[in-house]
């Protein structure tokens, strides 16, 4: 009655190969472990992802780009 296709429809979803690059880093992350760094206030161990210390709400990334260590010079040239 039905005459079924193996190929995908259009309305299908495909499944997509993550980029190499992010596959990496999903390697790199599973046997090293979340990339850390120090808080410059509390001194604890924060994800390198996180802008503000998780323990004491300290801006821990202040000099990441250009455009972060602007915003840093700009602060502290008002005084802020």
């Amino acid at each position: 009655m039905f005459q079924e296709d193996d190929e995908p429809k259009e309305w299908e979803m495909k499944e997509e190969e993550p980029p190499r690059v992010l596959k990496e880093k999903w390697a790199r992350d599973e046997i090293l472990g979340p990339e850390t760094v120090m808080c410059p206030s509390c001194k604890k161990r924060v994800s390198a992802d996180n802008m503000y210390c998780l323990y004491c709400g300290a801006r821990v990334l202040q000099k990441a780009g250009f455009l972060s260590g602007l915003f840093v010079r700009i602060k502290s040239f008002f005084g802020k």
